[in-house]
């Protein structure tokens, strides 16, 4: 294991987030995870039961001999004042790893929905108000690139692309792309 991290981890309770969550728990790196919850005991207690379910790959990491130490928090992802209190508050979070998107169907189609624009804009704009940290950003779409010069990357065959063609004029993803704009 490297020197210690505190990640910030957003949309916590999604399924790539979790497995992050348990591995950098057992690589003994601290976690601090944001999700919808009725309050920070709620969220904690969803957090732990939904990390403890989580199943990680053979021949990972090994884990720590000392654990890391997990907290939660309900906060409102999409407003900066919650990365900008965050950061201040707490000056051993070294890094956010944001894996918010849609949950359904319904939401990747929905051309106000704006989840990534509006999360990575949140989340920038709270570490100009307070502090710059690392940035680990999980998408969606399947592009490939520099942020803000990122393409959806299609497998070659000419079936792939005609099947997945459609899904890159969905919502969701041009507002993915918009988001790298912002990190850009």
């Amino acid at each position: 294991m490297n020197s210690k991290r505190h990640f910030l981890v957003v949309a916590a309770a999604s399924r790539g987030a979790r497995l992050f969550i348990k591995m950098a728990l057992e690589q003994g790196h601290d976690v601090t995870a944001l999700c919808r919850a009725h309050g920070d005991q709620d969220a904690l207690d969803r957090i732990s039961k939904l990390v403890q379910d989580a199943t990680l790959t053979p021949g990972g990491a090994p884990p720590a001999q000392i654990r890391g130490r997990l907290q939660a928090r309900n906060c409102k992802i999409l407003e900066a004042d919650t990365y900008t209190t965050l950061l201040q508050a707490d000056r051993s979070i070294d890094a956010v790893c944001c894996f918010v998107g849609p949950s359904n169907l319904k939401e990747m189609l929905n051309n106000k929905s704006k989840i990534y624009t509006r999360t990575i804009g949140a989340i920038v704009e709270g570490m100009r108000r307070s502090r710059w940290v690392e940035l680990f950003y999980h998408g969606s779409s399947g592009s490939e690139g520099p942020p803000g010069g990122a393409i959806a990357q299609l497998p070659e065959s000419f079936f792939a692309k005609w099947l997945l063609g459609p899904f890159l004029h969905m919502p969701a993803v041009k507002d993915y792309r918009e988001s790298e704009g912002i990190l850009a």
